[in-house]
């Protein structure tokens, strides 16, 4: 169950990313990395290995600061993701 949560949460942030429009360029790319990880964590076949969620979860963590100043439904979505994986113990 936590694992479908995780995914659900994951896809939603992704979408939410490619809603995204900022006007600030390290923003933007803090947002093209993010969707590129969410990306290739899509497209790892079988089961994803614990630690490439552990870097994920740093990615979410430092790109946070740069998103709740001014793109709060994205620093939401970043946090439902941030919790989800530690729910799952990550």
């Amino acid at each position: 169950m936590k694992k479908k949560h995780l995914n659900k949460t994951i896809k939603e942030l992704h979408a939410e990313l490619k809603r995204t429009q900022p006007a600030d360029d390290h923003v933007r790319g803090h947002i093209e990395r993010l969707i590129l990880e969410i990306d290739l964590l899509k497209a790892e076949p079988g089961e994803i290995p614990l630690h490439r969620y552990q870097l994920f979860l740093e990615r979410l963590k430092e790109s946070v600061r740069h998103f709740e100043a001014s793109h709060l439904p994205l620093t939401q979505a970043v946090g439902r993701v941030i919790d989800a994986l530690s729910n799952m113990g990550i």
